[in-house]
């Protein structure tokens, strides 16, 4: 599949919206002053977005939407035994990690979570292969968070094989204020890679679900389970 080089393509992104003001369900204290370029005490990205644009500002509202055992099913059947959940990728993401096209746009913060069906031998974790799913989180200012949601089309992938993969765009699933998706399927891998793209008070987000076993409304859901956390 292109599970190694697909991941750069989108960012797989998480964007918190910039205002002029304050915008968030987070409430600041009465003592802050959000829009004085300063990021004070109790405030952050998502309840002063003006003012606090640095990583460890932005950090706390990543911490709260990231992907964690509780959005996602039991994992699947398999004749290898009980398989379980396993935690294999977490960390930052950089633009380094985007596509041309996609840098310069002023990324404030990215992060990465990647969880695939694991069976347990002893003390380490073995991949199954059935089952990887991710979800991507990119921080950028307000203002081009709608671009990137334009850019984000199956052209991204650029020229490819005439035998595969495959990138067809499924219908939007609805998420968010903006959402696309898109199935990848190649002819020498029983696997399908389904991704979700969607906006949400200006986060933007990728989640992806690698899988032989799932079907794509397994991966829907859990992008709801997400975007419930904004």
């Amino acid at each position: 599949m292109l599970k190694q080089n697909f991941i750069p393509i989108f960012l797989i992104l998480s964007i918190v919206l910039i205002t002029s003001g304050c915008v968030s369900k987070e409430k600041l204290p009465q003592a802050n002053v959000c829009g004085n370029n300063l990021c004070e005490i109790n405030e952050t990205y998502a309840n002063c977005p003006s003012d606090c644009t640095t990583k460890a500002s932005i950090q706390p509202s990543i911490d709260k939407i990231k992907i964690d055992m509780s959005d996602l099913p039991p994992p699947p059947e398999s004749d290898m035994g009980e398989l379980e959940w396993y935690k294999g990728v977490e960390g930052d993401l950089d633009e380094s990690r985007l596509p041309p096209k996609f840098r310069g746009f002023g990324l404030l913060a990215g992060h990465e979570t990647g969880i695939y069906a694991a069976k347990k031998e002893g003390d380490v974790y073995v991949d199954t292969d059935l089952v990887w799913i991710r979800q991507q989180i990119y921080v950028y200012p307000k203002e081009k968070v709608s671009k990137l949601l334009v850019e984000t089309n199956k052209d991204l992938w650029g020229p490819l094989p005439s035998d595969g993969p495959f990138i067809e765009e499924l219908p939007s699933p609805s998420i968010g204020e903006g959402s696309k998706a898109f199935k990848i399927t190649s002819p020498k891998s029983k696997k399908i890679e389904y991704d979700i793209i969607f906006i949400k008070e200006g986060y933007y987000q990728r989640v992806t679900m690698d899988t032989s076993v799932f079907e794509y409304r397994v991966l829907e859901e859990i992008a709801r389970k997400v975007a419930a956390k904004i």
